[in-house]
């Protein structure tokens, strides 16, 4: 310390950093607070001591960045020029000048975002989702039915028939039916069958009773008297058979001059019931459905349709008219069998069975 004290100067001194006046012998600036006796050098009013430049990190980085900075905007602006298709076309040298920087660009960028990528946290598991009972579907409005159809016979036990159907056998109910128009029959051996039409409404039921009759029993065949000698019968022309031309249920003409050469069997019925059905039923199994065929003079077409398909009759089923029947003479009701022969002439004419 002595050898401190005797070194410091007799007059004022000047602060080396701020260049403030300061008395003699102080060791700290009042105004920058720098302390003095670590400066190494003493102080006079005449000589100035020469102050160490200063070089710091920041006169170095600034500039280096401002450089840096301008450097990129510069190619910024060549690489969104060479990405301008008219430029480019102009100035053929920005392509291959940009070609290059945008390359590296690009390399940076990639290692930029692997860097990023490697640094990244793993992510977080999502919560498993709550599975959320599905809400049931709304039942359906049901639509307008029938209720039931109660079908009832006088005798019970008849086959019940609906639109040519058979359903069942009386006492018959029937539910949950379509509304609409209906065709009813019941049927039943040793009596005649009785048919009704009945219109079916939403939500109303409905109740049928029919009533049969019994069959009439068949007059017994004559048995013919013996006699020794028995007398031929006098030989007669047969009459010619009126032609015709009929359409079949599928639009398909028949010409009754398309069968001659040939003999033919033609069963000839007005309306299709349970006696009918089982004549057509035995002609087609003797026939094979050949050199045979059936007129229906009040046919309904529908009930034809499902017989032809469910029996799988092939015998020609026509559709005639009442003139026919009036030129063949077949009463109204009546099934009649008629075996004409290769010429064309009525053979044998037989009455099959008698409609109800």
């Amino acid at each position: 310390m002595q050898n401190f004290s005797r070194a410091l100067p007799k007059t004022q001194q000047v602060c080396p950093m701020c260049h403030a006046q300061l008395p003699a012998g102080v060791l700290y600036c009042d105004a920058c607070g720098t302390d003095l006796s670590r400066a190494g050098v003493l102080f006079s009013t005449s000589v100035r001591p020469v102050s160490r430049p200063r070089f710091g990190m920041g006169r170095v980085v600034r500039p280096a960045a401002l450089l840096a900075g301008v450097l990129a905007a510069v190619i910024l602006a060549l690489v969104g020029l060479g990405s301008i298709p008219q430029v480019s076309a102009r100035v053929p040298a920005i392509r291959t000048i940009t070609a290059p920087i945008r390359g590296a660009v690009n390399q940076a960028v990639e290692w930029g975002s692997q860097l990023v990528g490697r640094e990244k946290m793993d992510p977080v598991p999502a919560p498993a989702p709550v599975a959320t009972p599905a809400t049931p579907p709304a039942p359906a409005t049901p639509a307008a039915w029938t209720p039931y159809l109660i079908v009832r016979s006088s005798p019970d036990g008849a086959d019940v028939f609906m639109n040519a159907a058979r359903v069942g056998r009386t006492p018959l109910t029937l539910r949950q039916l379509r509304p609409g128009t209906y065709a009813i029959r019941v049927s039943r051996k040793g009596y005649t069958s009785a048919s009704r039409k009945v219109e079916l409404k939403p939500n109303v039921g409905m109740t049928v009773a029919l009533q049969m009759k019994p069959a009439a029993a068949p007059a017994p065949k004559p048995v013919p008297a013996p006699s020794a000698k028995p007398r031929p019968a006098p030989a007669s022309t047969p009459a010619l058979a009126p032609g015709f031309t009929l359409k079949d249920r599928r639009g398909v003409l028949y010409r009754l001059s398309d069968f001659r050469g040939r003999r033919v069997t033609m069963l000839v019925v007005w309306d299709l019931d349970a006696a009918t059905e089982q004549l057509i039923r035995t002609l087609q199994a003797r026939s094979g459905g050949r050199d045979a065929l059936v007129v229906v003079i009040r046919p309904n077409r529908l009930a034809l349709r499902r017989f032809l398909d469910a029996e799988r009759i092939t015998l020609p089923v026509l559709l005639g008219n009442p003139d026919l029947a009036a030129e063949y003479r077949v009463p109204d009701g009546v099934a009649v069998l008629f075996l004409i022969t290769e010429q064309g002439r009525i053979q044998t004419r037989h009455i099959a069975t008698k409609q109800q």
